[in-house]
C-alpha cells in the first residue's frame, strides 16, 4: 500500500533516524506477510523526478513490532 494513502495508522511518523531510515514524508510501499511462524513489513521508497518519471528506491525491512499495519493474522 502507498504510504501516501495510509490516514491511520501513521507507523512512520515521530520516528527516530534509527528506526525510519527515510524523511518524514518520503513516499513508498509498505508491504507486511505473515505466516504461522514469521512475520515481516518492508518499505521500498518510490521517487518521482520533476520531469514525472517514478523510480523504485531503496527497500528495507522493518520491525514488524513498531512498522506492522495490520494487526497479527495467526494467532501465536
Amino acid at each position: 500500500m502507498p504510504s501516501a494513502l495510509i490516514e491511520y495508522p501513521c507507523v512512520w511518523k515521530e520516528k527516530r533516524k534509527q528506526e525510519w531510515p527515510f524523511d518524514a514524508k518520503a513516499d513508498g510501499l509498505f508491504m507486511q506477510c505473515e505466516s504461522h511462524n514469521d512475520r515481516v513489513v518492508y518499505f521500498t521508497q518510490l521517487t518521482e523526478s520533476k520531469g514525472g518519471v517514478c523510480s523504485v528506491g531503496e527497500t528495507v525491512q522493518l520491525d514488524p513490532a513498531t512498522f506492522a499495519l495490520m494487526p497479527r493474522l495467526f494467532a501465536t
